[in-house]
């Protein structure tokens, strides 16, 4: 996850992730975030970013050369930032877990660390 805490810290793992899967529960999403992932790499590769850079971005290094050659975080930024994403004009928004959480919303009594 690429969003800080309030504090603008580093968030907690645990934390972090009932969010995601309160998030996913709400988009109905039933397959545990991989079909997120897949539409991520399908749409980011369509709109040209390199599937290597995406590959270390969604997935462990291959083996154990790739753990000791790791991209520069400004090439993984860029494959990301490669992804067009527009808000279609009849496009529903959606409250999620995450956002609620920091508007002190729905999310009960967890500490952040």
């Amino acid at each position: 996850m690429m969003v800080p805490a309030r504090g603008g810290g580093h968030r907690n793992v645990s934390y972090a992730l009932d969010l995601f899967h309160e998030d996913l529960a709400t988009l109905g999403c039933a397959s545990g975030g991989y079909d997120l992932r897949r539409s991520f790499v399908s749409l980011a590769v369509g709109d040209g970013a390199s599937k290597d850079l995406l590959r270390w971005i969604t997935h462990i290094p291959g083996d154990v050369f790739d753990s000791y050659n790791s991209p520069p975080w400004p090439a993984l930024c860029q494959a990301v930032g490669k992804l067009r994403i527009e808000l279609r004009d009849d496009a529903q928004v959606i409250a999620l877990a995450g956002a609620a959480s920091e508007r002190g919303g729905s999310v009960e009594n967890r500490a952040e660390g």
